[in-house]
């Protein structure tokens, strides 16, 4: 599947350039301005891979046998923003037309935190036993020593974006559109971050199985935790996605609020990251957010 996405990246970063808005009949239209939240979920990866994003790292020459990886990624969602404007791919007829094309070129920035591991180790001593008064049962306290490598692969991104929706009901003061788009640009600056986080805490065992652990208010041991960050070259990334939008005009009596629009748009969306120190990868995601628009 990476090879597929692979293709439509490379397919997207050579049409994107050479579109030709001198060819158009149509003059600009709109402008947006689309403020948002870029959800996703990143990748797992292992030490293998961060090694070969971060060879210089210290904390990953630890041995980390006896660590757990998690075999699961995690979803996140950064602030993204877009700026587009927008142009009819053909004139306006508005006595027998109840839909229109739009032809909308802009660009978006947000930061994808695209692969991520986590280790995690736990070892307990147990260094008192508690006797019930009342029915003689044993409780077991153990102290309990908490590991974990924390690492995460994370990149802000800029990317030119083209996409042909359709509005509905363009007149009315509520209307709806849908279309298809496609964005590809690289990374700003793309970095790897290696932390190790190491504390201690209580743990007491009851006959019935629970477990009731505390935390001592200094953390003992937190001061051995340990973070580094380290640079990494240029990526690229590439977005194949669906709007979904419904649009509210603000006014409609006086021409300055006719111009305004307030809307709500939903981009879920196919996404690929080229990581020029491993390969490909590919992960659902899906934008959203409130913008503003002006039309004229």
């Amino acid at each position: 599947m990476s090879s597929v996405f692979y293709r439509l990246a490379v397919a997207a970063t050579c049409i994107l350039p050479f579109l030709n808005i001198s060819n158009l009949s149509a003059q600009l239209s709109e402008l947006s301005i689309y403020p948002g939240v870029y959800n996703s979920y990143s990748e797992t990866a292992g030490a293998d891979d961060f090694l070969k994003l971060a060879p210089q790292s210290v904390l990953l020459q630890d041995d980390l046998s006896g660590y757990q990886l998690s075999s699961f990624g995690s979803s996140y969602g950064n602030n993204s923003f877009a700026l587009s404007v927008g142009m009819p791919l053909r004139k306006k007829n508005p006595e027998n037309e109840k839909s229109r094309a739009i032809l909308r070129l802009g660009f978006t920035y947000f930061n994808v935190s695209g692969l991520s591991a986590n280790y995690q180790k736990q070892s307990a001593i147990r260094f008192d036993t508690l006797v019930s008064s009342q029915n003689g049962q044993l409780s077991f306290v153990d102290s309990i020593l908490s590991q974990s490598y924390s690492m995460n692969y994370n990149a802000k991104q800029l990317r030119l974006d083209a996409s042909v929706i359709i509005r509905w009901n363009e007149a009315a003061r509520w209307s709806l559109y849908g279309g298809a788009g496609i964005s590809a640009g690289v990374s700003l600056n793309a970095s790897t971050n290696i932390a190790y986080y190491e504390y201690n805490s209580i743990g007491v065992r009851f006959p019935q199985g629970g477990v009731s652990t505390t935390y001592p208010p200094s953390l003992e041991g937190q001061d051995k935790s340990r973070s580094e960050t380290f640079r990494n070259k240029t990526n690229f990334g590439a977005m194949l996605y669906v709007p979904l939008g419904v649009d509210f005009r603000l006014g409609n009596k006086r021409e300055f609020w006719k111009l305004l629009h307030l809307f709500y748009e939903l981009r879920p969306s196919a996404d690929v990251t080229v990581v020029p120190e491993l390969s490909s990868f590919a992960t659902a995601s899906f934008m959203q957010g409130i913008g503003i628009r002006a039309a004229w």
